[in-house]
């Protein structure tokens, strides 16, 4: 699944970010591109006689979090790139994942800047929450359970691809599952037969992804399941006790504003799990 990896530093401790890219290059034989970007525009209203000594305050800040995050991962035996740039954190990672030709973006869920990566980047990411509840322990190589919701996208067939790579490389099972909307006007009064068909729909997102896990070897579990999306995606996977939530991601925008649209936003909200999300 990765042969480069970019782990941002991007304003938290970023630890349980890098313990999961840790995992993954451990797994894959990756290689890890830490970066930690300076970001200027919190100077913008400072006197100007003050820009230069806090900008290099900001500096020392951002390089000594570099440090500290890529000394963890060559700790860990893990071979890593260092990298530092000045800009505005969102935009400087994707930037870098676009020109480094990355395979997996590894970020902590810190909010508005995770948000707007998944929003731009084109390139896989992995969002991990700071309490995440996931795979890491001694004996593992990857996640154990993976849960694949699909709408029958192409954003959600590529997020299951990438989900059967790192189930293969564990040797973990699958759950594949597909939501029927309920807060959607038109089934609000909907005849059975209408809600057999949104059941049969669901169903045929399902099979491709299930068949493509059995030819795998993995053991899938499917179901389709009625309700409001983002809260039985999360409650699912709790109940299972999942290792990573696999989904297909859209960007929005409103002006220059990237946003997360929809399910995945509200998903990344409320688990404690980590997510794979892919446009």
């Amino acid at each position: 699944m990765a042969d480069s990896i970019l782990l941002p530093v991007n304003g938290g401790d970023g630890s349980a970010a890098a313990e999961y890219a840790i995992a993954v290059a451990r797994a894959t034989g990756a290689t890890v591109r830490v970066l930690a970007v300076a970001d200027p525009s919190a100077l913008e209203r400072v006197p100007a006689d003050e820009t230069a000594s806090l900008r290099a305050r900001a500096d020392e800040r951002s390089r000594a979090a570099l440090e500290s995050t890529a000394g963890t991962v060559d700790a860990a035996g893990i071979d890593v790139v260092r990298d530092h740039r000045e800009g505005v954190p969102h935009q400087e990672i994707t930037t870098v994942a676009d020109d480094s030709e990355i395979d997996l973006l590894v970020i902590e869920a810190d909010g508005r800047t995770a948000e707007r990566v998944l929003a731009l980047s084109d390139v896989p990411v992995l969002v991990v929450p700071p309490d995440a509840r996931g795979w890491l322990d001694a004996e593992s190589v990857g996640p154990s359970r993976i849960v694949i919701p699909t709408d029958g996208s192409d954003a959600a067939a590529r997020a299951a691809d990438c989900a059967l790579e790192l189930a293969t490389n564990a040797r973990g099972a699958v759950d594949v599952i597909s939501v029927i909307d309920e807060t959607n006007p038109a089934l609000a009064d909907a005849p059975p037969h209408l809600i057999e068909l949104c059941r049969e729909g669901g169903h045929d997102a399902i099979e491709p992804i299930a068949v493509a896990a059995r030819d795998r070897g993995l053991p899938v579990t499917t179901d389709v399941i009625r309700g409001v999306p983002h809260e039985e995606i999360v409650s699912y996977a709790a109940a299972v006790g999942a290792d990573l939530i696999a989904m297909g991601a859209r960007g929005l925008a409103i002006g220059d504003e990237p946003l997360l649209g929809g399910t995945t936003a509200h998903v990344l909200a409320r688990t404690d799990r980590p997510v794979l999300a892919v446009r």
